[in-house]
Parts: C-alpha cells; sequence; structure tokens
C-alpha cells in the first residue's frame, strides 16, 4: 500500500488517496457517525486495495491482502453507489480543462472485445470474459 500512496503523489502535495479520502468525507457527512465506533479498517486502506485490485486485473475473490476481496468488492461498490468516482472525474477533469484551457467537444474510449467463435487461429482463452476465445 505504501508503494501505491507514493505513486499518486502530485506536485501539488496532494496524492490522489488524500482527494479521494476528502471526497468520501464530504459525501458521508450526513450520514451518522456513530456507525465508526467498531470501524476495522481506514478509508485509505480500503483505497489503496481498491487501487491494486482494479490496476491488476485480478478478481475481488483472489485479491490477497489484508481486507478480504468480499468486503473489499461491496466497499467499492458501495463508493461507486454514493458517487466517488463520479466525483473524481468531474475535479480531474475540472484540472484538465484549467490546465490546457481547452473545451472538450468528444469524449470516447476503446473496449473492445473480438471474439473467435468459428475460428481456429492461434487465440488463446480471454480470462477476462469468462474464457472465450479471442483478442
Amino acid at each position: 500500500m505504501k508503494i501505491y500512496y507514493k505513486l499518486f503523489n502530485n506536485h501539488n502535495g496532494d496524492s490522489l488517496i488524500q482527494i479521494i479520502e476528502n471526497i468520501i468525507e464530504k459525501l458521508e457527512s450526513g450520514k451518522n457517525k456513530n456507525y465508526k465506533k467498531n470501524v476495522k479498517y481506514t478509508i485509505k486502506e480500503y483505497i489503496c486495495a481498491i487501487i491494486e485490485v482494479l490496476s491488476n486485473n485480478i478478481s475481488w475473490r483472489k485479491y490477497n491482502g489484508k481486507i478480504d476481496g468480499r468486503v473489499l468488492n461491496n466497499k467499492h461498490n458501495y463508493y461507486v453507489k454514493i458517487g466517488v468516482y463520479e466525483e473524481l472525474y468531474k475535479i480531474n477533469l475540472d484540472k484538465y480543462i484549467k490546465k490546457n484551457k481547452k473545451e472538450l467537444k468528444y469524449l470516447s474510449i476503446d473496449s473492445t472485445y473480438i471474439s473467435n467463435k468459428n475460428g481456429k487461429e492461434k487465440i488463446g482463452r480471454n480470462i477476462y470474459y469468462k474464457n472465450k476465445n479471442g483478442i
């Protein structure tokens, strides 16, 4: 986890982890604080573990860290539900637009999966897509 904390430090002194912690605290500000009496892990530990799972493309169940993978998956789904990643995206987009002083017209990503249903080419099984043949 120390590696990820060092990786995400930027030139302003704010790290990605600190920014996400601030977002989570802001979004949970209206929540009752009495539930935090028996907290086992800190927000920083959850964030570092989630980043590790997502950056290494491993399944939640195969995560071999301090936090159980199922608990980590539930926490990740909770963060999605309350809008942590949307806020992080907005913050990064604002910083990008201020830095480059451009207005974005189009946004796109390429997340294509091409299946190999009938062919026998040397295309192996894709472990990330239910072991189906394809690239």
